[in-house]
């Protein structure tokens, strides 16, 4: 059993991080990231035998890291699958599996190469035959008659027990040999998950001897292949001291003398590849005594910290390098306006103060996967750390103008029923723009070079306005005419040879671009890759004079 923490956050500098990216903030450790994925490999073999669930964690920090690291990734949904592809994942290294899966989807998936993953008899008998070649992998998922799960008992584990006989996900071991020799398309193996959080390596001890009994038997009698068992995820972490759970080592070494010669194995590990590769940074915004019990307030709470609420599992909290107590008469809260918004509930802040920072650790599975906006607390900056360089930003913080613009019926919630009057002409002249009416004709540019770096496009250019600077409708033709011609040399044309239509554009200009000297834009292309595979399209992402304008944009052929 190990109830280890990370030790990388010990380097982390707060203030330096929290001056520079502001908070809350989350840090992921690549080395910690990748050094999880090398230990779990050595059960399966391959990092590509290693699927990420995506509901755990689809930062793209994360994504990334994993996919360059050759992982595969374990999809619930279509917007998880283009996820996945976008951050690197190609169509082979894609699992799809869900209890209310896109009957399409499936199909798509399996017909690209991935693996697709029967939930019930419906979706079995969905799936058609792909063309020869292209197929992926099926698996079905089963439901054991005997329970397997949790060790100890706890309110809790009922909300993430996932091998239940009488739940909701899989289909019975019983009907399973009835849809086997009634399936079309060859079976390549069996799924099982035993639950999240587990807390004992005898069920999944007991899981791969299923599995095992379960493939060599159908697979001889029905003539389906079975040589794939995929044991899904579930191996437990510490979050709280003296939490004990079996470590990765402890559970590779374990399982590896019970694996067969002839199987190819899956896991789709969640909290064990990712938690302890994540912190979360946050400050204390105020301090209160309420007739002798102190509440530190900090800045980020059950919006992200959402477990801590929905089955009081709480996180270590360091506070300059060193955790606070679990027990003394303080509390440490969120800033969300119910009284459940509580992340530690019991402690002594007597060192605690205001602007205070604390580091939340093992916050990587389950905490921005379950994020929301209540309070209108919008999603904080996600930063990654490479072991000899600076911390990158990966994902910014959310923006409180790009999450109302995307809201389809905003326009009818500002209707009111004022009546109407008719605007003279005369002042509608008045108030309008000399420069948009007239003078933005006389905007001009020059491209004065191009520099390409792999999928990155500079342009140095110069711009002319009666302006003196780059307006947003200026910076988009520039954008729009230079992202055309990177769009088209990404795509290998020689020339323009038809249209190509922009489909989305969000563009934010934070800083005013003068126009006395020559601009820069960067633009990045990347092909955007879909299942199945549509008309070609391209994802855009560019930025003026190093961020002064930046945005993103899509662009179809």
């Amino acid at each position: 059993m190990s109830s280890s923490f990370e030790t990388w956050s010990n380097a982390l500098d707060l203030p330096a991080l929290s001056s520079r990216f502001g908070t809350p903030l989350y840090v992921t450790s690549e080395a910690q990231l990748q050094q999880n994925l090398a230990a779990l490999s050595t059960l399966v073999g391959a990092s590509e035998n290693v699927a990420f669930p995506v509901k755990a964690n689809p930062s793209f920090e994360v994504l990334r890291t994993l996919a360059k690291a050759g992982a595969s990734a374990d999809c619930a949904s279509a917007y998880e699958v283009q996820l996945a592809l976008a951050n690197g994942f190609a169509p082979s290294r894609i699992l799809y599996n869900s209890p209310a899966p896109d009957l399409a989807l499936l199909q798509q998936v399996y017909a690209s190469g991935g693996t697709a993953v029967a939930d019930s008899p419906r979706a079995l008998k969905h799936l058609a035959p792909a063309p020869a070649g292209a197929a992926g992998r099926l698996l079905i998922r089963v439901s054991l008659q005997a329970p397997v799960g949790h060790e100890e008992d706890a309110s809790w584990k009922s909300l993430v027990a996932h091998a239940t006989p009488t739940g909701k996900f899989g289909i019975p071991q019983e009907e399973i040999p009835a849809l086997l020799a009634e399936c079309a398309v060859p079976v390549s193996g069996l799924h099982l998950h035993v639950g999240t959080l587990m807390d004992n390596l005898s069920a999944f001890e007991t899981a791969l001897a299923a599995l095992h009994e379960m493939a060599a038997t159908w697979g001889d009698q029905f003539g389906h292949p079975m040589n794939v068992l995929n044991l899904g995820g579930g191996l437990g972490v510490a979050f709280e001291d003296g939490q004990q759970f079996p470590s990765r080592e402890a559970f590779v070494a374990k399982l590896a003398q019970a694996l067969r010669p002839g199987f190819t194995y899956l896991i789709e590990p969640g909290n064990s590849l990712v938690a302890d590769a994540c912190a979360l940074v946050t400050k204390v915004v105020d301090t209160k005594l309420m007739r002798g019990k102190k509440w530190a307030i900090c800045d980020v709470g059950s919006d992200q910290l959402l477990r801590a609420t929905l089955i009081a599992w709480r996180s270590r909290i360091l506070h300059q390098g060193q955790p606070l107590p679990r027990t003394g008469p303080d509390s440490v809260a969120g800033p969300l306006c119910f009284a459940g918004d509580v992340l530690l509930p019991e402690t002594d802040l007597s060192a605690v103060e205001p602007e205070d920072l604390l580091l939340i650790q093992h916050t990587g599975a389950y905490g921005y996967a379950v994020s929301n906006h209540f309070n209108g607390r919008l999603g904080p900056a996600h930063v990654l750390l490479r072991e000899g360089q600076k911390p990158v930003l990966a994902m910014a913080a959310e923006d409180d103008f790009f999450e109302q613009s995307s809201l389809a019926s905003l326009p009818l919630g500002l209707q009111d029923d004022s009546p109407r009057e008719v605007v003279s002409l005369e002042r509608v002249n008045a108030l309008s723009s000399v420069y948009l009416r007239e003078q933005a004709g006389e905007d001009t540019y020059q491209v004065l070079g191009l520099e390409k770096q792999g999928s990155q496009y500079t342009y140095k250019v110069a711009a002319f306005s009666p302006l003196g600077v780059v307006s947003l409708p200026f910076a988009l033709r520039i954008l729009s005419d230079l992202g055309i011609v990177s769009v088209l040399d990404a795509a290998g044309k020689q020339a323009k040879d038809g249209s190509v239509w922009g489909t989305r554009i969000a563009m934010s200009a934070d800083k005013m671009v003068p126009t006395k000297s020559p601009v820069t834009l960067q633009v990045w292309v990347k092909a955007r890759r879909t299942l199945p595979a549509e008309q070609p399209s391209y994802d855009v992402h560019f930025r003026f004079n190093g961020g002064a304008f930046a945005g993103s944009a899509r662009a179809v052929f």
